[in-house]
């Protein structure tokens, strides 16, 4: 279903000739538009959690939709399109919607609220004073080839993800004047996803100790991301200007990996679907990672990330 948004100028300036997705294109191509571009929720990673969204809209005296939150895990809402009018924000995102076949199931064990993801791992967040979901269990218990084939990989071909897409593709681009940002959550994660996976120590040693079990994971994560993309993209392509991939590369000290470890493992996986995505759209590549992780940035250069968050 679309969704319901005024233009981001207001009224009877949606004539004005430069609009926020203007400025983001301008921006992304080395030209200097009016005014610096702002993004806020537009690829969720520059969004705001629940509790500074209800202390914002609140500060600035705007009437808002209730609440509801689109990302559990960081707690991230819907933002109101007035609050991105009233902050001047250049960008809106789309995604897949949920696969058929799972749930969102929030219940209470004991002091915490706990969910199983659609990959099957277990998070929890305290019931007082929590701001976000932790992973605290992992699916994959065993670092062998009959566990990869026993266990119950997502659907990227559910039909249910991509419902409706097109058209809210075609009325945001048309009804509003943002850049519209696209994000496909089967498609990222190579190196997150392993850690949430098998979990944070039995990965890292997996990637010293099974490498053959590590490879034929990555493999398997590495087909579900494109074959969500073509489909994502066979929706959206022409529309998105540009595109969010994420993988935390760093602690706050110190890379993850070794650069070994990073071009073996999970370079020439991210490298091919990049090369994929920029064949089928024109989208500019967003990438996002926490932590310290300078010394990868000449690897994402080369594999054609335009965007570093």
């Amino acid at each position: 279903m679309g969704r319901e948004l005024d233009s981001p100028a207001g009224g009877g300036e949606m004539a004005r000739s430069i609009t926020p997705r203007d400025r983001i294109k301008a921006t992304l191509e080395h030209r200097e538009p009016d005014i610096v571009p702002f993004d806020l929720g537009g690829t969720k990673v520059t969004s705001i959690c629940k509790r500074a969204y209800l202390d914002l809209v609140g500060a600035l005296g705007l009437e808002v939709a209730p609440l509801r939150i689109i990302d559990q895990v960081q707690q991230l809402p819907e933002l109101d399109p007035r609050l991105l009018q009233a902050v001047d924000a250049c960008c809106i995102g789309i995604a897949p919607r949920p696969p058929s076949r799972w749930q969102l199931r929030i219940a209470q064990d004991g002091e915490y609220q706990v969910f199983y993801d659609e990959w099957g791992s277990r998070l929890q967040m305290p019931l007082s004073g929590g701001y976000y979901f932790d992973r605290v269990e992992a699916p994959i218990k065993e670092h062998t080839m009959e566990a990869l084939k026993a266990y119950d990989w997502p659907d990227p071909g559910d039909p249910a993800r991509y419902a409706g897409l097109r058209e809210e593709a075609l009325q945001l681009r048309e009804a509003t004047g943002y850049a519209l940002v696209g994000s496909c959550p089967l498609g990222t994660d190579l190196t997150s996803r392993l850690l949430w996976l098998r979990g944070y120590t039995e990965g890292m040693m997996d990637l010293l100790d099974n490498s053959a079990f590590v490879e034929a994971l990555l493999d398997r994560v590495t087909e579900i991301a494109l074959r969500a993309w073509d489909l994502f993209l066979s929706e959206v392509g022409d529309c998105v200007d540009v595109v969010v991939m994420s993988d935390d590369l760093g602690t706050q000290q110190a890379p993850l990996f070794s650069p070994a470890v990073y071009s073996r493992f999970f370079k020439p996986r991210l490298a091919k679907i990049i090369s994929f995505v920029k064949r089928r759209s024109q989208a500019k590549i967003f990438f996002h990672s926490d932590g310290a992780m300078y010394q990868f940035i000449p690897d994402l250069i080369e594999m054609g990330v335009d965007i570093l968050n």
